[in-house]
């Protein structure tokens, strides 16, 4: 367990340092572009991750498990071909996709972006493509090999030097700047991981034939249609949504719901980044071990407990003095949305703790399933929302989405782990409850006052708690069952 916290608390400790650089950055956006502009600046980011998802076609996901798995049966060989076939893939798939944006610029600015005007943001777009599918390759490698150490390094270097050159961007020429900012940040994240795995040991002495790689390259094709399938029923999904909201609302909406986002999304992506960096592999290198499997589950679900029960309470709390203070009073209508989405993130996070071991375990079947109804069930809440309660349904929809998330993935997980339902998971879903009355119920009962009075409360009781499960987990002896040890090694 203390390995894991000392993982998880390297990976936190350089999210939250590249968040406060974030934070920074976004005072600037907002006051020089405005909630217009910013909804324009979210919806090409939008454009250029789909593209991203689309053209990557989930290798970089089926490398991290198969490679992690390779190194695990310590097939160096295996690893190396696999690493050597995901360079050809992205390459190959970026031309593609490059070739198609490029024909179709013009529809694609007027559905994706609301204008024909914007088409000419279709060739930042492409060349920051190629970055992009370069920098989830190098990733994925030091991903596959655990290397915990240069990924936390890597994501604060990427953060400081990738926001002060859109900075620079935006300042310098405002709205029309927005294409360069997505090329600048692609550069720099290319730069910044090949220097990290340039200083890492991959492959074996001896490389890897083509006919290795041909053969290894055609498995790991396969499991990254797996991937990328789910992950257009999952991530694709959040990233249409801002263009929907275009649609059915306004681009003024837009920008309010990117500001929502980019809170809830950027607050706690330590823990999600910790997952995807630790948590992750080590399920893919235990993955035929279902002992191993339980025991982690059960310690990164009181891990994401531990965290993100105090962390949400916190922002519950601040969110109505924390929107106009990181944007400007223009956004202070996203403050319902906001609160909607903390409760709906407390579900979110336990479900990813499930999620992550059905990647690196389940058949291709379950994998698929469980993005369908999680990216389903948000599109269609989400849909649903907006007519219904106009901007506010975004974050009803998003709860009710990841509320139905976390009941399949835990009921999957549970058919092949016998994982049992826990205290960490009742406490989970009765301080869901207890924030719902808090910022719901009693201020539409004409109890505002009493609503943040017990939001208040919650955060400090939650923080408390937090601190004191941590003390006594570190103080405890140092005694581990032979098995955690094998498990929860960094590599």
């Amino acid at each position: 367990m203390k390995s894991i916290l000392r993982a998880t608390a390297a990976l936190s400790a350089s999210s939250i340092v590249g968040l406060l650089i974030q934070l920074a950055a976004v005072k600037v956006y907002a006051v020089v572009l405005g909630p217009k502009g910013w909804g324009f600046l979210g919806l090409t980011i939008g454009l250029l991750a789909l593209v991203r998802l689309i053209a990557s076609l989930g290798v970089g996901t089926a490398l991290t498990r198969m490679g992690a798995q390779a190194l695990g049966r310590n097939e160096m060989r295996r690893f190396a071909a696999l690493c050597r076939a995901a360079w050809v893939l992205h390459m190959s798939f970026a031309l593609v996709a490059s070739a198609v944006v490029l024909a179709c610029r013009e529809p694609i600015a007027r559905v994706m972006l609301g204008d024909e005007m914007h088409s000419a943001a279709m060739f930042a777009i492409v060349a920051a493509t190629f970055f992009a599918l370069s920098s989830e390759t190098q990733f994925s490698i030091l991903n596959a090999m655990h290397r915990v150490d240069a990924l936390a390094k890597l994501a604060v270097w990427n953060v400081a030097l990738g926001t002060a050159a859109t900075i620079i961007v935006v300042m310098t020429w405002g709205l029309a700047g927005v294409p360069a900012v997505l090329l600048a940040q692609s550069i720099v994240e290319w730069a910044v991981s090949r220097h990290y795995l340039k200083r890492e040991t991959v492959g074996s002495s001896q490389p890897p034939t083509t006919t290795e790689v041909w053969q290894v390259g055609r498995e790991l094709l396969a499991f990254a249609l797996v991937c990328a399938a789910s992950m257009l029923f999952g991530r694709g999904v959040e990233l249409i949504l801002p263009v929907l909201v275009l649609h059915e609302l306004d681009q003024t909406s837009v920008g309010l719901y990117r500001a929502v986002t980019m809170i809830s999304m950027t607050y706690l992506a330590f823990l999600i980044d910790a997952m995807r960096k630790d948590y992750y592999p080590r399920l893919a290198r235990a993955s035929t071990d279902s002992e191993a499997l339980g025991l982690m589950v059960r310690q990164q679900t009181w891990i994401v407990t531990l965290i993100a029960i105090p962390v949400i309470s916190i922002a519950l709390a601040v969110s109505p003095y924390a929107v106009p203070l990181l944007f400007s009073d223009a956004f202070r209508s996203a403050v319902e949305v906001l609160q909607w989405h903390l409760v709906g993130d407390l579900f979110r996070f336990a479900g990813c703790t499930f999620g992550f071991l059905i990647l690196a375990r389940s058949a291709p079947r379950t994998i698929l399933f469980s993005q369908v109804v999680g990216g389903g069930s948000l599109l269609l809440f989400s849909v649903f929302g907006m007519r219904w309660f106009g901007l506010a349904g975004l974050g009803v929809g998003y709860l009710a989405a990841n509320v139905l998330y976390f009941v399949v993935v835990w009921w999957i997980v549970a058919r092949q782990t016998q994982i049992k339902w826990t205290r960490e998971m009742t406490v989970l879903v009765a301080v869901a409850a207890f924030a719902w009355v808090a910022f719901e119920c009693l201020p539409r009962l004409g109890y505002p006052t009493w609503g943040t009075v017990l939001l208040v409360t919650l955060a400090i009781v939650a923080s408390g708690n937090s601190l004191l499960a941590l003390r006594r987990q570190l103080l405890q002896p140092s005694v581990e069952l032979e098995k955690e040890r094998e498990t929860t090694a960094v590599s």
